[in-house]
């Protein structure tokens, strides 16, 4: 799972640790702001005390207020601060519970979309995605042998494996001519998208503390390191499918159904190469899949209103332009032998759209993003 603390250097971003010309060696800042430099605070200081005079009046500036939560000040902000902005208007709305829901012995858990309007009425919940944990023993046995199938292909694939272990943002460059300097509010968005995707996952492992494949044999021997938390669902698959579905709203016809076919064929590499290293089931990669569609689809509405029509969702689903499909996970003892299918369809539920409307600093980062690709 790629952990989302070192964002600040990715493709080219290296430059948030310190502003323009102030120097590269402040990486360690808070909030995009360069680290204290003793010598050049010094020259600050004699550099004021040689030019500005005892005041025998100050003349007063006061900037213009813009109103209460207008959007467009974001422009001037730091994208970090915009990071932080957005992924708290996204969350806000999010409900983790598990299921059924007041059971003395969940089964499994659920993620839906809560917003309470303003008349304080109880909120209701709409799906996005819900999941049932696998716990019999030959659902593992079976996922096992696949493992072992896998580990053939190590050396093969290895340089792809190593470089995925961190966020996959050369591979989706790749696929989607994503530029630095030309796509930096995509990029923001995208960031954002990671870090619901990666939220998300998590919350699940917890729930589940489902073991990963090592925990059985010590004949596994992964060839990297087994993340210290559960195994299902894979967060290199949530992520990676996330990105998928937000760059296959966000992107254009006609290239963006092209880009999307082939970040998803990406999506599942990336999730079929933590199998081969050992460090996850073929299941979780299909958990993974599912609820990574779910986040990204669920992002981009909540952006924007714009969806994918029938690309990733059952082609019999019936769905609106402006709306989120809930998916559902269940991994049964049938199953135990079933490797990762990505071309399978994904057991799509009633669709959603927000009950409240968008909230204006997600559409202004989306319509930026967007006229990056017009």
């Amino acid at each position: 799972m790629s952990g989302w603390g070192g964002w600040g250097g990715w493709g080219g971003w290296g430059g948030w640790g310190g502003w323009g010309g102030w120097g590269a060696g402040n990486g360690g800042a808070s909030a995009g702001h360069p680290a204290a430099d003793p010598i050049l605070a010094n020259a600050l200081i004699q550099s004021r005390g040689g030019i500005v005079k005892p005041p025998t009046g100050v003349q007063l500036t006061v900037p213009a207020f813009s109103n209460i939560d207008d959007p467009e000040p974001m422009a001037r902000w730091e994208p970090l601060i915009r990071f932080n902005v957005c992924l708290m208007e996204l969350v806000s709305d999010l409900v983790f519970e598990t299921t059924p829901v007041s059971a003395s012995k969940p089964t499994g858990a659920k993620l839906s979309y809560v917003h309470r309007d303003s008349s304080g009425g109880t909120p209701a919940a709409q799906l996005i995605v819900q999941m049932e944990r696998p716990e019999n023993p030959a659902i593992y046995a079976g996922q096992l042998s696949k493992v072992f199938d896998y580990a053939d292909k190590r050396a093969d694939q290895a340089n792809e494996i190593l470089s995925q272990l961190v966020p996959q943002t050369p591979f989706w460059s790749a696929v989607a001519n994503l530029q630095p300097t030309r796509n930096k509010f995509t990029y923001e968005l995208i960031e954002v998208t990671l870090a619901v995707a990666s939220m998300s996952a998590m919350r699940f492992k917890q729930a589940f503390n489902c073991p990963r494949p090592v925990a059985f044999t010590p004949k596994i021997q992964p060839m990297v390191p087994t993340p210290e938390h559960s195994t299902l669902p894979s967060g290199h698959s949530t992520e990676a499918y996330s990105v998928a579905h937000l760059l296959g709203c966000l992107i254009p016809a006609p290239n963006g159904p092209v880009v999307f076919r082939q970040l998803n064929a990406l999506a599942a590499r990336i999730a079929i190469n933590r199998t081969v290293a050992g460090v996850h089931f073929p299941m979780d990669s299909k958990a993974g899949r599912i609820l990574g569609s779910s986040i990204g689809e669920y992002i981009a509405c909540m952006c924007s209103g714009n969806v994918l029509p029938e690309l990733a969702r059952n082609p019999t689903t019936n769905v609106p332009a402006n709306a989120w499909v809930e998916r559902k996970f269940e991994f049964k003892v049938a199953d135990a032998n079933k490797d990762f299918a990505p071309s399978d369809d994904i057991d799509c539920g009633a669709a959603h759209s927000p009950v409240m409307p968008r909230k204006p600093v997600l559409t202004w980062l989306w319509n930026r993003a967007l006229a990056e690709w017009s």
